[in-house]
């Protein structure tokens, strides 16, 4: 896991417990400046591919973490 897929993990994660449903796209890059929504996108597929989180297609605020990362990042990876 990269540093950028852990702190999209783990902010989707605070913000699903602080606020009882998913951040949009939006939520997540201007949370952690990142510069596009296309950026997030790239992100976000790559953590449902490697099983961390779930979306359903076609409805808005729906990701869904099913497992949490186990460690920090080091050097990009985990």
């Amino acid at each position: 896991m990269t540093a950028m897929q852990k702190k999209v993990l783990d902010y989707i994660n605070q913000y699903w417990e602080e606020n009882g449903y998913s951040p949009s796209y939006d939520d997540i890059a201007d949370a952690l400046g990142i510069s596009s929504r296309s950026n997030v996108h790239r992100v976000i597929y790559a953590l449902i591919e490697r099983g961390f989180i779930e979306n359903l297609p076609g409805k808005a605020r729906s990701l869904k973490v099913i497992k949490n990362s186990l460690a920090p990042a080091i050097g990009g990876y985990v």
